[in-house]
């Protein structure tokens, strides 16, 4: 309790049990703040998260959706990539206040790599995912008709599927030919 600087505290609770309880989960994140290397891993922390998120921010006007105006698929990574940055920058921070100060810098650093392997580990199972998920009756009512449809036999044997088109010329002395 020295280190703490709860040596003025004496016994306040009466009970060991509360005591200890509150030394080591209240005022353990705050006893990390007096020395220097703890402040210096929250402030790391802190920065690497704000830089995460400037990247991740950037990088999303990289995705390509579904060509909507409505920029569905920007919005999903902003979703999944924020919410991913806060869950670890939040375990981070634990792993700061427990004093894992390294691994808390490294899981920092590394949310972004990691995320962008679940996010790539996760696309082939929700494409078959979305594979198994039977199509709708209206789906199937609307696209019965598409498809090629054969009208007849050609009479004579096709040559090319491409339509002979006749160039006009352009200027008299050009060199494009009919």
């Amino acid at each position: 309790m020295r280190q703490l600087g709860l040596e003025t505290l004496g016994r306040p609770f009466g009970c060991p049990v509360i005591q200890y309880c509150f030394v080591n989960f209240y005022m353990a994140p705050y006893a990390a703040l007096r020395n220097h290397h703890g402040l210096m891993a929250y402030i790391v922390v802190l920065i690497i998260t704000a830089l995460n998120c400037v990247v991740l921010f950037s990088l999303s006007f990289m995705v390509v959706g579904d060509a909507s105006p409505n920029a569905n698929g920007i919005f999903q990574v902003w979703i999944f990539g924020f919410s991913w940055i806060a869950l670890l920058s939040l375990v981070s921070l634990v792993l700061c206040a427990h004093g894992k100060r390294s691994t808390a810098v490294r899981i920092a650093f590394f949310t972004l790599p990691a995320g962008a392997i679940v996010a790539l580990a996760g696309m082939p199972v929700v494409a078959a995912l979305s594979s198994l998920k039977p199509s709708s009756p209206k789906l199937e009512a609307v696209c019965k008709d598409v498809g090629p449809r054969y009208i007849a036999k050609p009479a004579s044997p096709v040559q090319s599927l491409a339509y002979d088109w006749k160039l006009p010329r352009i200027h008299p002395r050009s060199t494009i030919s009919p």
